[in-house]
């Protein structure tokens, strides 16, 4: 057993709620200028798309901050991951890393932390431990 292997739980509620934060900055924005993004983009007609995208990012957030149904709202924010990935990669052409133009490390990073708060679930501090959905 590891030293600090009892502070595993803590652990996952500082990464549900860094994780949460991240994807409720980033889902807002998309809710309230959809239509404003989208034309940045030079993509009109992603107005509803995004803000569709937004909401998901944003329930799926709360739902990390409380840890409720954590392994399901991981999992959709993964695959808003993949699909950020692949939008940058193959559309976009985008490098990893770059100062030039916008890479996808950090969409990588967030797609980790997504996929490991899927396979570890939300720990004892949480909705989904008070109902007996964890571990």
């Amino acid at each position: 057993m590891l030293l600090f292997s009892h502070l595993q739980d803590i652990g996952l509620v500082v990464l549900r709620f860094v994780v949460a934060c991240i994807f409720i900055y980033h889902g807002y924005p998309k809710i309230s200028h959809g239509k404003k993004l989208a034309a940045m983009m030079a993509k009109p007609h992603w107005a509803d798309f995004l803000s569709t995208l937004g909401w998901v990012e944003v329930v799926a957030g709360f739902f990390l901050l409380a840890g409720f149904l954590a392994e399901f709202a991981s999992l959709v924010l993964a695959c808003v991951m993949i699909g950020a990935i692949y939008l940058k990669t193959q559309v976009w052409r985008a490098p990893f890393s770059s100062k030039e133009k916008l890479g996808w490390e950090f969409d990588f990073v967030l797609l980790g932390a997504a996929a490991a708060l899927f396979f570890m679930g939300a720990g004892y501090y949480s909705v989904d431990a008070l109902l007996g959905f964890w571990p």
